[in-house]
């Protein structure tokens, strides 16, 4: 199927099963740096080999565009994340005992994603003796936040590109969960009208724009059922959330929701993602062929990982919100000129840039020279918490942007 291509193959692909329990999960690595990688755990009951395939991927390449001694990785659990919380901790706690060697050498380094969150992690890791600081399982509270920021750094660039002024445009978000409800706010904030939502029970569409804060509002008290609560819209099928026409569409919810059945119909001038892996690679040249921004999602929606790291160097709000629009920024103008001149898909000039990256950064862990011996065994220290916060957050800035690079 067009849906479940993954460009390069996985180093490692191993079932989690529990017969007893009724457990069934997996984990896909997709690369390491020095022997470790990092990605969320999922719990979701159609999660499936393929799909972990490609978000590790995305992994990959995103802990390469900024510069991160990270290997990619993905893990799922085949299971209705709203079971009885004690049942779900029982799966988890037998998924990191059958894991365990690989969960206590860090070959893998779980994270929260969709149907898990950071507390489950940490008692998962807890559950097997692994001491965790509290600043390194998943993303903090603002990760969402910081995700938004990269999206709309993307999507500025892009509007910029084709001329296109944000304060008067309208947009479409696909899944109104913790990123989508962050990714309304700040573009709302910047003036751009939000039209259309949706989530797992369905979608609504307002060509006058929605009340986003009554939106937020609404999600938090009563979560998916926001959109046959909120009254001041039209319901319409989920899926023509993603045709209708609008100036941007920003994919929130699962991978691959753009695909060669509907892409032919996708009216967005700039596709600007805070899912991974939201568009399939056949869906994506049809994009580009038909002159439509599709920017690399594991670039626009690489904020929550960056802006969380800043966060744990004791970096400001401020600082890191400035940092990843204008940075961020930088690097998807760069993309989108390079693309413009080579007659090549953004996607692909990101996907070639992080491909360059990757090779130069297990390079640069392989060498056994003396300043990168110091690199890494710093690397570790901080890592522990063991540097003091002072030197860290001093030196943090310089460090954040020559990874960048």
């Amino acid at each position: 199927m067009e849906d479940y291509k993954v460009k390069s193959g996985s180093q490692l692909i191993c079932n989690i099963i529990d017969e007893k329990l009724g457990l069934l999960g997996y984990i896909v690595i997709d690369s390491t740096i020095n022997g470790q990688s990092c990605g969320g755990l999922r719990m979701l009951p159609d999660v499936s080999i393929p799909e972990l395939q490609g978000l590790a991927r995305a992994m990959t390449l995103k802990f390469s565009f900024l510069g991160m001694n990270e290997g990619g990785a993905k893990a799922g659990i085949v299971a209705n994340p709203s079971m009885p919380h004690e049942e779900k901790l029982a799966l988890l706690r037998t998924f990191a005992e059958i894991a365990s060697p690989l969960l206590k050498t860090h070959a893998y380094v779980p994270a929260s994603d969709m149907g898990t969150n950071n507390q489950e992690i940490r008692y998962m890791l807890k559950s097997i003796g692994l001491k965790v600081p509290q600043n390194k399982v998943g993303i903090k509270e603002k990760g969402e936040f910081y995700v938004a920021l990269s999206v709309l750094a993307g999507a500025e660039r892009a509007a910029r590109h084709i001329n296109l002024d944000l304060s008067q445009s309208t947009l479409a978000i696909e899944g109104l969960g913790k990123v989508g409800s962050s990714v309304a706010k700040v573009f709302s904030q910047k003036g751009t009208r939000v039209v259309a939502i949706s989530t797992i029970k369905g979608a609504i569409y307002n060509p006058d724009g929605l009340d986003v804060d009554k939106l937020i509002q609404l999600r938090n008290e009563v979560g998916e059922d926001v959109v046959n609560i909120y009254t001041q819209a039209m319901k319409i099928e989920k899926s023509k959330l993603l045709t209708l026409n609008v100036d941007i569409l920003s994919p929130c919810a699962r991978h691959h929701s753009v695909n060669l059945k509907n892409v032919e119909k996708i009216k967005a001038k700039i596709i600007c993602a805070g899912a991974n892996i939201p568009v399939t690679p056949e869906a994506e040249r049809v994009l580009w062929r038909k002159g439509k921004l599709y920017l690399p999602d594991f670039v626009t929606n690489c904020g929550g990982i960056l802006g969380s790291n800043m966060e744990n160097a004791g970096l400001n709000g401020q600082f890191i919100e400035n940092f990843i629009i204008q940075e961020i920024g930088n690097k998807i103008s760069e993309i989108i000129e390079v693309s413009k001149k080579k007659n090549v898909s953004p996607v692909e000039i990101a996907e070639m840039e992080a491909e360059k990256k990757i090779s130069r950064i297990k390079s640069r862990c392989k060498k056994k020279t003396a300043k990168s011996r110091l690199f890494n065994i710093a690397l570790k220290v901080y890592k522990k918490n063991l540097i003091p916060r002072y030197l860290v957050k001093l030196y943090a800035p310089r460090y954040f942007k020559a990874r960048l690079g």
